[in-house]
């Protein structure tokens, strides 16, 4: 994969990531495991939303250990098998990188995203089935449902059969000003 392909993170993103052991990866260590000078990668990971495309240098073992999707993918005669490069298309890249944080670290941080780019975070969770992200996703959301949002969660919570932000939103609902603003928002 030529260079200039890869991906650059950028450095105010995150300093630090805890590890799922309990160890610190910096941000640097992370950028260097993900960039095409880690020989040890052993995929290509294309994103590819709107006009943007970002390569990420990836390693198949995390994937498949982390996602059934993934698995799946490398169990079955798939183009991705054959061609070890997969390719993502409709979700932000900072949806992406934020899903391959996760998958490398066993954490993210979703509190600074807007909240569009949690909405794409918990849509690449349920398609992949990171269980443990779409949790975090739900969590997150269920603190920032408002009025003026709660239409958007409830259909995202519905869509991704996410129980708990789907009851905390139609809690919301039950209140008669909140009813009017959504169905205000509906019409």
């Amino acid at each position: 994969m030529p260079p200039s392909d890869t991906v650059k993170m950028k450095m105010t993103e995150v300093s630090h990531l805890h590890v799922e052991n309990g160890s610190i990866m910096t941000f640097i260590e992370l950028a260097k495991m993900l960039s095409a000078e880690n020989s040890d990668a052993d995929l290509s990971l294309t994103v590819e939303f709107g006009s943007e495309r970002e390569v990420f240098a990836v390693h198949k073992f995390k994937l498949i250990t982390h996602s059934d999707v993934f698995a799946t993918m490398f169990d079955h005669n798939t183009k991705e098998s054959k061609t070890y490069a997969i390719t993502i298309e409709g979700f932000s890249i900072s949806a992406v990188r934020n899903l391959l944080v996760f998958i490398y670290t066993g954490s993210v941080s979703l509190g600074n995203l807007e909240l569009e780019e949690v909405f794409h975070v918990m849509l690449l969770a349920d398609k992949y089935i990171i269980p443990a992200l779409k949790s975090m996703c739900e969590q997150e959301l269920i603190s920032r449902v408002r009025p003026t949002n709660v239409a958007e969660c409830v259909e995202l919570a519905d869509f991704c059969g996410a129980n708990v932000l789907y009851e905390h939103c139609l809690s919301l609902d039950r209140n008669p000003a909140l009813t009017i603003t959504i169905m205000e928002r509906m019409v």
